[in-house]
């Protein structure tokens, strides 16, 4: 039951956005708050809640990698992995740090 209501509402809102020319990616966000207990409260059960959140995530993550163009990505690909490198090592940096100021060693 509560599964046909996410479905409901993301199609329901996936329409508006359509119609105004909106990204599904807001539309189904919005949905998930208009069913949540701060929106309609159609679902109140923490667990449902986990579960489908967990779900609404993959669909996400699905429909993103379904609408991405790999042709652009390529042109992209140096920026890519210079900013992934660099992420990598500055969180790596500040982990070390942080876990140094708090008397851990590296194995901790």
């Amino acid at each position: 039951m509560d599964l046909g209501i996410v479905i409901v509402f993301g199609t329901i809102m996936g329409c508006i956005a359509k119609l105004l020319k909106q990204p599904l990616l807001i539309a189904y966000i919005v949905a998930g708050i208009i069913i949540s207990p701060i929106g309609l409260a159609l679902i109140t059960s923490p667990a449902e809640i986990a579960i489908l959140a967990e779900l609404g995530v993959a669909f996400l993550l699905f429909t993103i990698g379904i609408q991405s163009n790999f042709s652009q990505l390529f042109k992209l690909k140096n920026a890519i992995i210079v900013g992934s490198l660099t992420q990598v090592a500055a969180t790596t940096g500040i982990t070390l740090v942080l876990m140094h100021l708090a008397g851990l060693g590296f194995i901790d």
